[in-house]
């Protein structure tokens, strides 16, 4: 298993961009887990 992790601040919630290059191949599967800071206890989960 690889981990990667880094801070970002979006600019466009559509859109990350990462500082480096993960060292994936075309057409490997990933899965990507997005952990946020809430810091609006209101902000909605979504499924």
């Amino acid at each position: 298993m690889y981990a990667y992790r880094e801070m970002l601040t979006l600019t466009d919630p559509q859109t990350l961009h990462l500082k480096q290059p993960l060292p994936f191949g075309k057409g490997q599967r990933v899965e990507v887990v997005v952990l946020i800071s809430n810091e609006n206890e209101e902000l909605q989960i979504l499924e």
